[in-house]
């Protein structure tokens, strides 16, 4: 299957969360890298259990990537935050 131009990703496949929260504790114990609303991740990023490994901050955009700091990224992860990087920095000023 092929999700945002990447083979071998299947979106269906991981974790999901009915609760944002719950999404959140995941990115905390290294589940993977997730999108968060800053300001739902305050707390986490002031303490050094999140972090936001890249930017810009983009004005009107609610969500942000984010990931456990002290974490391992599996295969597939670095892969999606990577592509992820890719369309911020080629995305116009």
């Amino acid at each position: 299957m092929k999700i945002a131009g990447m083979d071998g990703i299947d979106a269906r496949a991981g974790l999901r969360f009915s609760d944002e929260t719950h999404a959140i504790q995941a990115t905390v114990a290294g589940a993977g890298i997730a999108l968060h609303s800053l300001l739902l991740v305050a707390d986490e990023l002031a303490q050094g259990t999140l972090e936001v490994p890249f930017g810009p901050e983009l004005e009107g955009f609610a969500l942000h990537l984010v990931r456990g700091r002290d974490r391992p990224l599996s295969e597939p992860v670095e892969a999606v935050q990577a592509w992820l990087r890719a369309q911020f920095t080629a995305a116009p000023p």
